[in-house]
């Protein structure tokens, strides 16, 4: 299941309940060379595709509404 969506740097996942809440938490240029996703709730950050398939599998959500990523405004 996913809990938070989130940002993958250098190791490092920064959480939030939106992607648009963490973008006001950092500059612009923090945002090179991040990877967009979600957390689950065992602590895994997984990619939009990924996301995806697992907030399908799990029930979260039904179908995507845009193409074959996962947006945080699908779950929230």
């Amino acid at each position: 299941m996913l809990v938070a969506s989130a940002y993958l740097k250098d190791g490092v996942i920064y959480t939030g309940h939106r992607h648009h809440n963490i973008i006001w938490e950092h500059p612009p240029q923090f945002f090179n060379g991040c990877k967009s996703g979600f957390v689950t709730d065992t602590g895994e950050f997984v990619d939009r595709i990924e996301g995806a398939k697992l907030a399908i599998k799990c029930g979260q959500i039904k179908e995507l509404k845009w193409g074959s990523q996962l947006y945080s405004e699908d779950l929230w």
